[in-house]
């Protein structure tokens, strides 16, 4: 049996690195702090469309369960402004030495289901879908298993663009 000296300084990482939110799952970059800066952008950005995504559900359910309305998911609420400033910002950090495959932000993209985002990395960096965190799952592995957890949740959208673009 390890003492609790040995053990707590490992329960602190993990209890750090969800409070950070970083989930347990490890899709931090491996590069510099641009890399880091692309990461930051892209799930502000997810983050932002979520909660979109959440709002415009929500104003739905109310109707749908009082059987006026049926539901009808939003999908990716990602406006086109967002995505052309988040194109600009990771360009200027690609020129600087930033790299989107190290980033890790594909991997991101396909945890969250953010499409358009996707796309948009897609464009700017094929090469980012060889990339393995540090689990040793590729964006496609990422995306496979998240849309396995959506399309088991009667109700959910089951949209496996991701994988299909992949």
């Amino acid at each position: 049996l390890r003492s609790k000296a040995e053990v707590l300084p490992t329960v602190k990482q993990i209890f750090q690195q969800l409070v950070r939110g970083g989930g347990l799952s490890d899709n931090n970059p491996k590069g510099n702090g641009k890399d880091v800066e692309i990461l930051h952008l892209v799930k502000s950005l997810v983050e932002k469309s979520d909660q979109e995504h959440y709002r415009k559900s929500s104003m739905q359910a109310s109707r749908c369960m009082a059987g006026l309305a049926t539901f009808q998911d939003p999908g990716d609420c990602t406006s086109e402004e967002d995505l052309e400033k988040l194109r600009q910002d990771i360009t200027s950090l690609v020129m600087q030495k930033g790299s989107i495959a190290r980033s890790m932000a594909l991997h991101t993209t396909c945890e969250k289901n953010a499409y358009k985002v996707f796309q948009l990395l897609l464009q700017m960096d094929t090469e980012s879908t060889r990339t393995k965190d540090t689990l040793g799952r590729t964006p496609l592995i990422v995306a496979a298993i998240n849309a396995s957890g959506r399309l088991s949740i009667k109700g959910m959208n089951g949209s496996t663009e991701i994988i299909d673009s992949l």
